[in-house]
């Protein structure tokens, strides 16, 4: 029922506050103490690992900015801003472990099947994979096509595999690059994400043997297949493509450990010394990260020991640094952003090649880059000209229409329909109708400015 139920989960938090305020005050010459913090078993704390996630959510969207400028070197004919910043997607395999354990392991072991599992991972990431992949297609058509080169029928087995989430072997790739995804480059690491989850699972549903072992078993193996190779930056071409399973199984594994630490401690409160280290682990690594160099052992550090210290710190943290609205927001559009930037730097990179754009740099790159968002704000109302003679009112009914469906799909697939409608009640129920309200003026009168 405490699972469930927003409103037992928020009275009891408000136990806990008062309980722990009451004791502070009675112990007044103790408040510094460890012994003055509320205390709680490792369940109770799971189940209070949502107001930490906004740590998480915010390290996780620093984490797709920071991939997003690494690759943004190609559009701007530029050196790397941030040399080692593919690391970062290591970041992401942690953090997925971490979050799995928490939000997943009980519900495997309470009887979740292995197939409802992958069908809640499946609708999180596939649709706008496969929309993504769409994209991608059309955009490598529009090329061969304007180079003579385009032909359906040698596109037709990549593009099947492409939308089954499946590699696609060097043989069948139609472009010179190596990618094994070439229609969405980032999208190796979502196969690997794939593969993750489902390991996790098994691993779940075989009673969870020995973490430890498994960790240090994927972590034995990925320095055995890298440090030959001098670094980490494999997994998204044809050659090293499984090393990047071995950094998703090390990822994982690293994550489910530091959920199944942080859910054992019996204080709410952070600890300083798991803060400390933490702060000055992620000091070490983006310090490499940034730098130039390229050393392995460093790679092989922020992976094995960096970025699951960081993780634990964030997740005990709750400074506004890490838990704010614009880290609510990064978060958000973490996934979006790191799946979906490959495809906008090579569009990018071709306009500007055909507008006779070269080496930019970084200082006039930003500032075209700036230049074009604008442009093309100021461009986006010639869409609405365009569909004269429909009226505003016709134009504002499909917008809201179309949009409602289609979010009473995600929600379906999400299974959050039920849930929605239950606290869509009394004053909230009336501040969002207030909201749509003015939101549809704010479309129609905008829509009607540019029509008119």
């Amino acid at each position: 029922a405490e699972a469930g139920v927003p409103e037992a989960r928020g009275a009891l938090a408000e136990i806990y506050r008062r309980a722990g305020r009451a004791h502070s005050a009675s112990r007044a010459p103790e408040r510094r103490s460890e012994s003055a913090r509320p205390r709680h078993t490792a369940c109770e704390r799971a189940r209070m690992g949502a107001a930490h996630l906004r740590s998480l959510d915010t390290l996780r969207g620093a984490a797709a900015l920071g991939v997003a400028l690494y690759h943004a070197r190609h559009m701007l004919d530029a050196p790397a801003l941030i040399p080692h910043a593919y690391l970062f997607v290591d970041l992401f395999f942690v953090l997925s472990g971490f979050v799995l354990q928490l939000s997943y392991a009980g519900k495997l072991e309470a009887g979740l099947g292995l197939f409802g599992f992958m069908r809640l991972r499946w609708a999180r990431l596939y649709p706008l994979y496969l929309v993504l992949t769409l994209a991608g297609v059309g955009w490598i058509a529009l090329e061969q096509l304007a180079d003579g080169r385009f032909s359906a029928s040698a596109m037709a087995p990549s593009v099947a595999l492409g939308v089954l989430v499946a590699p696609v072997p060097a043989a069948l790739n139609i472009r010179s690059e190596a990618e094994v995804f070439p229609y969405l480059a980032s999208a190796w690491s979502i196969f690997w994400e794939f593969a993750g989850s489902l390991g996790f699972a098994l691993w779940v549903r075989a009673g969870s043997p020995r973490p430890g072992i498994v960790a240090g078993g994927a972590l034995a193996a990925l320095a055995a297949a890298t440090l030959p190779r001098g670094g980490l930056d494999w997994g998204w071409a044809s050659d090293g493509f499984w090393i990047g399973g071995l950094r998703a199984a090390a990822g994982f594994s690293l994550g489910v450990i530091c959920a199944r630490l942080w859910a054992r401690r019996r204080t709410v409160a952070a600890p300083r010394p798991s803060l400390f280290l933490g702060l000055g682990a992620g000091t070490a690594a983006m310090a490499y990260i940034c730098a130039a160099p390229t050393v392995w052992a460093a790679e092989f550090a922020c992976v094995a020991l960096a970025f699951p210290l960081v993780t634990l710190a964030a997740a005990e943290c709750r400074s506004v640094l890490l838990c704010n609205a614009l880290g609510d927001r990064l978060g958000g559009v973490s996934y979006a952003l790191y799946l979906c930037h490959p495809l906008a730097i090579a569009i990018t990179a071709t306009v500007m090649a055909k507008l006779g754009f070269g080496s930019v740099g970084w200082p006039h790159g930003l500032v075209l880059a700036a230049w074009l968002a604008y442009g093309i704000w100021g461009l986006f109302p010639l869409y609405f000209h365009a569909l004269r003679p429909a009226s505003a009112e016709e134009i504002l009914a499909h917008r809201v229409i179309w949009t409602f469906v289609l979010c009473v799909l995600v929600l379906l697939l999400r299974h959050e329909l039920v849930a929605l409608l239950r606290q869509l009640r009394g004053r909230l129920a009336l501040g969002v109708g207030i909201a749509a309200y003015l939101i549809g003026v704010n479309w129609f009168v905008y829509v009607y400015a540019v029509g008119t």
